[in-house]
């Protein structure tokens, strides 16, 4: 017989209620700067331990509370920001369930110490796993100060799969910067281990774009802020913020932060927008930076769909999506980033007969210059394991400075330029390894500033002697700015603040992963930045030198990230585009 329907304890209840909103340290630090925002802060100060898995405590100058309110606030389902239901449709605070405080004093050791400004003394209340274990009148500044420590004491099973300090500060760091990027009228300071990391001043003028910028060269660096062009649209609904020139990309979406009434969400639909808008002016798998902010009617929006609010439904998609997509296409065409007209076609250029396996091909002038031949092909990627199968080839030219266009008895070719050199630089530097990382010194050091997120990694000495193992030398400036003095040989000269920035992108900051896979990483990321680049024009000698090296390389036919290399059209595919056969 199986076992009977029970009811479970209380204890059993909040802890399983807690784990739907708190999920880690940082989860905890949203919850409670959002509560400090609410109470009308001009001043958060975070201070956290080993990742804020030892500890986190929030400072705010917020209005705080009365001792009944103190006691309230951590029962469950006790709130201030909403009455009935009909509240809803007009919520404009962060918080309204009433379950965040509850949430994490069921899984932690807290104490709160808070005091309004016409109070003569604060209360301090320190609460065990739920339980209030004491209660104290205490000298303190109006406000609310918030200690937690040892999250999860009670749930091992949880404890047990934080990740490494540094990838929980990072999350921290990410959840902190979002509320700085949109709140300029609030200063904010993260201390990690008794270190002050992070600071976001709060702005002593009046709120403009300028201010904006100011919190995005403190969070990101001042050479993204350079890069950030204003954005603005008022209609039913009001869209502001700032995206990035397609100069700059991040190779994930960690640095968009989209806003729906100040407060920090995920969304798919607004994402897709973003992307659709920059459309092929960023390169494939690269995101832009984004800081978008929606302020819509309440009524609008659905903000009750998710256990920690991250994300929300639009009653209207379609006009997000569409307004999201015309704002940013339209910037970047006014900035004159998206080209009016179509791009250049490449100069004609005579190719003499090949001294290797090449030979003279007939001229194909209207087949290389013409986009319209290749549009919406189904081309065939060639996909083999044997080297030996790569094909013998004529040359027959450069198609828009990119790829290289040869052919065979049988066939028609493109290789992609930067794929192909990605491909030779990394089997070399695999078979070379001490030659490539072999130390040079650069006659001009560079400095460069980096996002606070990056700023740790390269603090870390542990990350450091790893870069210097494999031939940088690179030293901590002072804030969120560092010194390169060498670099690998592999490098050459093409060091430069982009460079830097792909490269340093490529390593997966903050990842656990990035020890076990440094090597691998890194000879990946410094063979696509010491290879050929797309739009880069080659003379016919360094084509066949590049088609040579490639054939005799292990695996020919793909890039170490997996891209093709060559893709082939044989004769019956262009006949029936020509329509020469059905």
């Amino acid at each position: 017989m199986g076992k009977k329907i029970h009811i479970l304890d209380e204890n059993l209840r909040n802890k399983i209620a807690a784990g739907e909103v708190i999920e880690r340290p940082a989860s905890v630090v949203k919850e409670l700067i959002e509560n400090s925002i609410d109470a009308g802060a001009t001043s958060i100060v975070v201070k956290i331990t080993e990742g804020g898995k030892k500890l986190i405590e929030i400072v705010d100058d917020g209005e705080g509370m009365t001792k009944d309110d103190a006691v309230l606030s951590f029962e469950r389902y006790a709130t201030s920001k909403i009455e009935d239901i009909s509240d809803l449709k007009s919520l404009t605070t962060f918080g309204f369930r009433g379950e965040a405080l509850s949430s994490i004093a069921a899984v932690s050791l807290l104490e709160i110490i808070t005091k309004t400004e016409d109070q003569d003394v604060g209360i301090k209340i320190g609460i065990k796993a739920g339980n209030i274990e004491e209660i104290n009148e205490i000298g303190c500044n109006t406000g609310t100060t918030i200690f937690v420590k040892n999250l999860f004491f009670n749930l091992p099973a949880r404890r047990k799969y934080l990740k490494s300090t540094e990838t929980e500060l990072n999350h921290i760091i990410d959840v902190i910067s979002k509320y700085a990027l949109i709140f300029p009228s609030i200063s904010f300071n993260l201390f990690h281990n008794n270190k002050n990391i992070l600071f976001s001043p709060k702005s002593s003028e009046k709120i403009t774009n300028l201010s904006y910028l100011e919190n995005i060269a403190y969070i990101y660096g001042k050479e993204i802020a350079k890069e950030m062009i204003p954005i603005k649209f008022e209609n039913e609904f009001q869209i502001y913020g700032f995206i990035s020139k397609p100069t700059i990309s991040k190779i994930n979406r960690d640095y968009q932060a989209i806003y729906v009434n100040n407060r920090t969400i995920r969304s798919n639909l607004v994402s897709r927008a973003v992307e659709d808008a920059y459309g092929n002016l960023i390169p494939k798998k690269r995101h832009p930076i984004v800081i978008l902010s929606i302020l819509i009617n309440p009524e609008q929006i659905d903000v009750n769909i998710h256990p920690t609010k991250k994300e929300i439904r639009f009653l209207n998609e379609d006009l997000i999506y569409q307004s999201v997509y015309d704002v940013i296409s339209q910037k970047l065409q006014k900035s004159k980033i998206i080209p009016v007209e179509k791009t250049p076609k490449p100069k004609k250029r005579k190719l003499a007969e090949s001294k290797s396996y090449f030979s003279k091909a007939k001229t194909l002038d209207s087949l290389i210059q013409s986009d319209q031949v290749l549009e919406k092909t189904k081309a065939r990627t060639i996909i083999t394991s044997k080297k030996t199968d790569f094909p013998s080839m004529y040359l027959i030219g450069q198609f828009h400075n990119t790829y290289i266009a040869t052919q065979d008895d049988e066939n028609l070719y493109l290789i992609d330029q930067h794929a192909a050199a990605e491909r030779v630089q990394y089997e070399k530097i695999v078979k070379n390894f001490g030659k490539f990382t072999k130390s040079q010194i650069l006659l001009k050091p560079i400095t460069f500033d980096v996002p606070q997120k990056e700023a740790i990694f390269l603090q870390n000495s542990k990350n450091l002697e790893t870069l210097t193992s494999f031939g940088f030398d690179i030293k901590h400036f002072g804030g969120n700015t560092f010194i390169i003095r060498s670099v690998p040989v592999v490098f050459g000269k093409i060091l430069n603040q982009k460079v830097i920035t792909e490269f340093l992108d490529d390593l997966n900051i903050g990842k656990d992963e990035f020890h076990s896979q440094i090597q691998d990483l890194i000879f990946k990321s410094m063979a696509c930045h010491s290879s050929i680049r797309a739009g880069q024009a080659l003379s016919q000698k360094r084509i066949e030198q590049l088609i040579n090296n490639l054939k005799n390389c292990d695996d020919p036919f793909s890039c170490p990230h997996g891209r093709p290399t060559i893709i082939s059209f044989n004769k019956p595919f262009l006949e029936k585009k020509f329509k020469r056969r059905n």
